[in-house]
């Protein structure tokens, strides 16, 4: 059944703690980390949340139980931009897809997501879980999204970095390779104690 595009915005903190829900009800295990950068890849398909459509989290193709909705694309504008007229183009040679699969709530879409994440994408998960935004970046673009862009690698990584920030993951064991500045201040703090303790005995 096909259904209308619309615009389902979600925030940080509730699509942590959908898609933590949904991972454990997988029986898939990601550390901080991977819940992390699996989100941040979420956050970067959908504008952080802002222009994600009727509950698909992933922008997974086809058709779900429930129904699909037709993207911008599909049938183009007259103001259409460029990008969206070279996507029409793409789906008219079956490079591009021509529908996206709907869900009634969250927690549908979520769960779908983590089902794939389970199985097709779970060398996401896998690169994911030990910290390797670059080797997940390449991994999209070798097996999902070949138009994405070079620097994917980075912005996952910078997303990352944002939403360990605002503490959302703080429920999840962080378990697996600490980010490199994790002993950044353990430098200066020993030079300071060097320095006080000759003071000290000059």
């Amino acid at each position: 059944m096909e259904f209308p595009r619309f615009k389902t915005p979600i925030s940080a903190k509730d699509a942590a703690a959908q898609l933590s829900a949904a991972l454990a009800k997988h029986g898939v295990v990601a550390n901080r980390n991977g819940q992390s950068l699996l989100l941040a890849q979420i956050w970067w398909e959908t504008d952080s949340g802002r222009a994600l459509d009727n509950h698909n989290p992933g922008n997974i193709t086809g058709e779900s139980q429930f129904g699909y909705f037709r993207p911008a694309w599909y049938e183009p504008k007259p103001d259409a931009s460029q990008r969206t007229l070279d996507l029409h183009k793409k789906m008219l040679e079956g490079h591009a897809p021509n529908k996206f699969r709907a869900y009634p709530t969250f927690e549908a879409g979520f769960d779908d997501h983590a089902s794939h994440l389970a199985g097709t994408y779970s060398k996401l998960v896998e690169l994911a879980n030990v910290n390797d935004a670059q080797g997940m970046a390449d991994e999209i673009k070798r097996h999902y999204t070949p138009d994405a862009p070079a620097t994917l690698g980075a912005s996952l990584r910078s997303i990352q970095g944002q939403l360990l920030a605002s503490g959302i993951f703080g429920h999840v064991e962080d378990v697996g390779p600490p980010a490199p500045i994790a002993f950044a201040g353990v430098g200066p703090l020993i030079l300071l104690i060097l320095l006080f303790s000759r003071r000290k005995y000059a």
